[in-house]
C-alpha cells in the first residue's frame, strides 16, 4: 500500500483508490486480464443522480437559483442526519450547494467536487498570480456551448466522460490494475457502445426519473431483478 502515492504520478483525490488496488491485486492471483463493468456505464446511459437532478424542475437565471437556494436551505438543513450511503437528506443538500450554479458547476459540485470559489481557496495568491486565468469550470461550459441538445441527452459534453470519467475514474483503475501487473477493460467505453448511446434522445437514457432506462431494459431478464 505504501508505493500507491509513488505510482500515481500526480495528485488523486479518490480515496476509492485503495479498494480497488486489493481488488486487483486479489484478482491478479487468477487472471491477468479483467472486464470492469462498473466504469463508463453511468456516464454513457446517464446514470448518475446528477441527470435526476438536472431534469427537476430548477429556476433558470442565477438571481433565481439563488433565491430559491436561499429560501429551500433552511428546511434542507433541519432533516434529520442519516448515515446510509447517499440518503435522502444528503441528496437534497448536496442539490441545493449546486443550485445557484450554471450547468456546468451545479453538475460538478453534485458530484462531489470543488465550487469555483473553493477552487481558488486551494491556491495561493502567487500561484493565482501565475495562472492565465483563475480555476474554473469554462473549459466544460465551452463543450456544452459547442454542441446541442438537453445535458441528459449528451452527458459525455459534461463532467462525465470528458471530465470525471477521463481524469478520475479511468486514471484510478489504470494505476491500481498496472501496479498489480492486471490489465483492465471496459466494455461500456467500446466505440460502438458509446456511440450508439450518443445517438439516443435523452428519454431513453433518462426515463422520467429512472436512469440508464435503455440499458435496464435491454438487459432485462439478462439479470436477476433487484430485490
Amino acid at each position: 500500500m505504501s508505493q500507491l502515492p509513488d505510482l500515481l504520478d500526480e495528485p488523486l483525490g479518490d480515496a476509492s483508490l485503495i479498494p480497488t488496488f486489493l481488488l486487483c491485486r486479489f484478482a491478479r492471483r487468477s487472471v491477468t486480464v479483467a472486464l470492469s463493468g462498473a466504469d463508463g456505464g453511468d456516464e454513457v446511459f446517464a446514470g448518475y443522480p446528477t441527470y435526476q437532478a438536472h431534469a427537476s424542475p430548477t429556476p433558470t437565471s442565477t438571481c433565481q437559483r439563488g433565491c430559491a437556494e436561499r429560501l429551500v436551505r433552511p428546511a434542507v438543513e433541519r432533516l434529520p442526519v442519516s448515515l446510509a450511503n447517499l440518503s435522502l437528506d444528503f441528496r437534497l443538500k448536496r442539490f441545493i450547494e449546486g443550485m445557484p450554479f450554471d450547468a456546468p458547476e451545479r453538475h460538478a459540485v453534485w458530484l462531489g467536487s470543488f465550487a469555483p470559489v473553493e477552487q481558488r481557496d486551494l491556491f495561493t495568491d502567487e500561484a493565482l498570480a501565475q495562472m492565465d486565468a483563475p480555476p474554473s469550470y469554462d473549459a466544460f461550459r465551452e463543450i456544452l456551448r459547442s454542441r446541442t441538445g438537453h445535458l441528459v441527452a449528451r452527458p459525455h459534453a459534461v463532467p462525465g466522460l470528458e471530465g470525471l470519467l477521463g481524469e478520475g475514474v479511468l486514471t484510478k483503475v489504470d494505476r491500481a490494475s498496472m501496479a498489480c501487473s492486471l490489465e483492465v477493460r471496459v466494455p461500456m467505453l467500446d466505440r460502438s457502445i458509446v456511440e450508439l448511446a450518443a445517438s439516443f434522445p435523452g428519454h431513453l437514457k433518462l426515463h422520467g426519473f429512472t436512469t440508464k432506462y435503455v440499458l435496464k431494459r435491454a438487459l432485462r431478464g439478462s439479470f436477476p431483478e433487484r430485490s
